[in-house]
């Protein structure tokens, strides 16, 4: 009977766990679509596939509006996440028990298992346990991970847009120069229609400078969320050098 209750609570809180890793693959792939939107370079992974456009970087609209939709995918889900971590909380705390008992019985200490099957049985699955849950804090350092190159990606779009504020003069004119980038160009040639000819010049360092004070609102959030709201395995805040 004490083999039958083990086993039905080993197999829930295994359900429980690769449950919230399945949510942090998720919440992964999610977010990088996101991050995929706002950069200009082709995605030629397989696995990391480019499905969604890139938005309207000359459109200050289009930026707050990806920064809602990153904030969307970002608290979608929190409190069954959170609830899910406090399962898994418990189920170390009792599993983290058993490995310490299992340990002390090796080295003579105390001598709780004289059955070798219930020790093969406890180590085996407080090892998988712990492997998963190891798992489980990779998936939380990417997701976090994830601030990072969001704001790098701004960072790229913010050097690209200085330009036109600084020689703005460069793409005016029979003379006027395109950017390089198709992705870019394209966006340009649209802006341009959308400003008119008439006074580009002018337009355009008044439409950069009200670009870069929206990149820098963005950052800024993102470095606020990245402090403040980062995404937590048991309530802690997991990146790559925990």
């Amino acid at each position: 009977i004490l083999f039958l209750i083990n086993a039905i609570f080993f197999w829930m809180n295994l359900v429980i766990i690769i449950t919230v890793i399945e949510d942090i693959k998720t919440k992964l792939f999610c977010l990088k679509q996101v991050g995929y939107m706002i950069t200009s370079k082709n995605v030629c992974s397989s696995s990391d596939r480019k499905l969604c456009p890139t938005v309207n970087i000359f459109d200050a609209a289009n930026l707050k509006a990806w920064l809602d939709l990153r904030k969307l995918i970002n608290d979608y889900g929190k409190k069954y996440i959170h609830r899910n971590h406090f399962n898994v909380a418990a189920s170390l705390t009792f599993y983290a028990f058993i490995l310490a008992i299992l340990l002390l019985q090796l080295l003579g200490v105390i001598n709780v298992y004289n059955d070798p099957l219930s020790l093969i049985v406890f180590g085996y699955e407080s090892a998988v346990f712990f492997v998963i849950f190891i798992v489980s804090m990779y998936g939380g350092a990417c997701v976090n991970d994830q601030y990072k190159a969001h704001k790098a990606e701004l960072k790229r779009v913010k050097g690209f847009i200085s330009k036109f504020q600084k020689l703005s003069y460069l793409y005016v004119g029979e003379n006027a120069i395109e950017p390089e980038n198709p992705v870019y160009r394209e966006g340009f040639r649209a802006l341009k229609q959308e400003l008119g000819e008439e006074n580009l010049q002018a337009k355009l360092v008044e439409r950069s400078q009200k670009l870069m004070s929206t990149l820098d609102e963005l950052i800024e959030d993102l470095t606020f969320e990245e402090a403040n709201s980062p995404f937590t395995v048991m309530g802690t805040a997991v990146n790559f050098t925990v």
